[in-house]
């Protein structure tokens, strides 16, 4: 998936950070045969490279994809040669066989981060001359990040937390991308990925494209 994916003061809550990643546009950009040879496809590339363990013999093909585009048409490219496909971030918890992968390895490089918005969900004004107040008032903010499945998930938390954001303290510690944390939840200190994500862009075996949201409340909080 991509996430493609999926967060100011101090004391708000950073309940949003809708995982996703933004589609490349304009004029130049390159609109790939359906089913042909991704750009920058390799043949026979060593695994070793890409797992954290260093181990691995050789995938059939391997594609790094950067945009949502080049993720979905190297997902196709595998559906068109009838081959498995697989998508892997930065090969943490991953092991490779020595006898490789006969198909298609897709490297989820997919690293963007944008904020969307910020907001007080109260719909209140912080007062200068009232502290009381602007601690209620803080604790109601919320703010949306879209960031990409292949952005660092511990890049992410520091990210947030420099930008004066708490809510996803705990990803500092956590290796792997956003894609990964997404995809199994990851989650340490009393703290998970799903009270932090609103919506993931998936993109489907055969290239198609779907977004999933995950908390419909008016609020931008994440749900579970």
């Amino acid at each position: 998936s991509s996430s493609s994916s999926s967060s100011s003061s101090s004391s708000a809550n950073a309940n949003a950070g809708a995982l996703t990643s933004p589609s490349a546009s304009g004029p130049d950009a390159a609109t790939p045969t359906p089913g042909s040879t991704p750009i920058g496809a390799r043949r026979d590339v060593s695994l070793a490279s890409y797992c954290t363990l260093g181990v691995g013999g050789d995938a059939r093909w391997l594609v790094s994809a950067s945009t949502i585009e080049e993720l979905a048409d190297a997902l196709a490219f595998a559906a068109s040669k009838r081959v498995p496909a697989v998508v892997i971030g930065r090969g943490s918890n991953v092991l490779f066989a020595d006898a490789g992968f006969d198909g298609v390895v897709i490297v989820n490089a997919i690293d963007t981060i944008e904020r969307v918005f910020d907001r007080n969900r109260s719909g209140g004004e912080k007062s200068g001359d009232d502290d009381a107040n602007e601690s209620e008032s803080e604790s109601n903010e919320s703010s949306l990040w879209k960031v990409g499945a292949g952005y660092a998930f511990n890049h992410l938390g520091a990210a947030l937390s420099k930008e004066g954001w708490s809510g996803l303290e705990f990803a500092v510690g956590i290796p792997g991308t956003v894609g990964g944390a997404v995809f199994m939840n990851a989650g340490a200190d009393g703290g998970d990925t799903a009270t932090a994500l609103v919506e993931v862009e998936c993109v489907s075996p055969d290239g198609g494209r779907r977004r999933i949201a995950t908390f419909d409340d008016d609020d931008g909080g994440g749900g579970g």
